[in-house]
């Protein structure tokens, strides 16, 4: 399986266009600021991704951009919904097929600023760091990149959790046998995985963040369906 795995620069002022971790995001002018839509509150930008800067991979967009908001202030969850990880309260997945110039997008984002603080086993993000992208990999299974201090970071391929499949829930049925559950973590695309150890940046402890899609949504550029899932270790 093709994945593109990436590097984070230097913490450095970063352009609305680029590819990157934290910062302020690409925005039209016109185009509402992503808040969280039960709490009414910022989310934060965590990712966005540039795909004319990265390596072409399958059924992945060529170009645009993608942009992975969460809530920043949720220090448990990160926004996630724990009865539905594919609910888009607490955060947000946004695509842009088409890029404007600077001259047309939003640039002053002090409305939707957010104050996180600093905590050593919540979401911690001090500044904004340009990705760097590597070649094309494949790889068949996680077990040749991972090792319980690091998860990195990657886009598509196969990922790697602290704490188990999030989709596996196995279950008893009304005879007693132990059942495994027909749906897997193998079931969808990986958009995004962000590892806990990067730089000490990003999650408290050796923790991994993932975004999910389902194939079909991939192949038509349809992010409206996108699971989130945290793992702690």
């Amino acid at each position: 399986m093709a994945t593109v795995r990436f590097d984070l620069g230097e913490n450095t002022q970063t352009t609305l266009f680029q590819s990157k971790i934290g910062g302020k995001p690409y925005m039209p002018i016109g185009v509402e600021y992503p808040m969280h839509t039960k709490k009414q509150r910022p989310l934060v930008l965590l990712a966005q991704i540039n795909f004319a800067e990265m390596p072409p991979l399958e059924d992945f967009p060529t170009k645009g951009i993608l942009q992975f908001f969460i809530d920043g202030l949720d220090s448990e969850l990160f926004g996630i919904d724990a009865e539905n990880e594919w609910k888009q309260d607490g955060f947000r997945v946004i695509y842009y097929p088409d890029i404007l110039p600077e001259s047309q997008l939003q640039t002053d984002f002090s409305l939707y600023k957010v104050d996180i603080p600093y905590s050593e086993y919540g979401f911690n993000l001090l500044g904004e760091y340009p990705i760097i992208y590597k070649e094309i990999e494949t790889e068949d299974d996680c077990n040749d990149y991972y090792n319980e201090r690091n998860i990195f970071n990657k886009i598509g391929g196969v990922p790697c959790f602290v704490q188990g499949d999030p989709f596996a829930n196995p279950y008893i049925d009304d005879y007693g046998n132990f059942c495994e559950s027909n749906v897997s973590a193998w079931s969808f695309e990986m958009l995004l995985q962000i590892g806990g150890n990067e730089q000490g940046i990003l999650w408290g402890g050796y923790n991994s963040a993932n975004f999910f899609i389902k194939p079909k949504n991939l192949k038509n550029l349809d992010f409206s369906e996108v699971a989130f899932c945290w793992a702690g270790g």
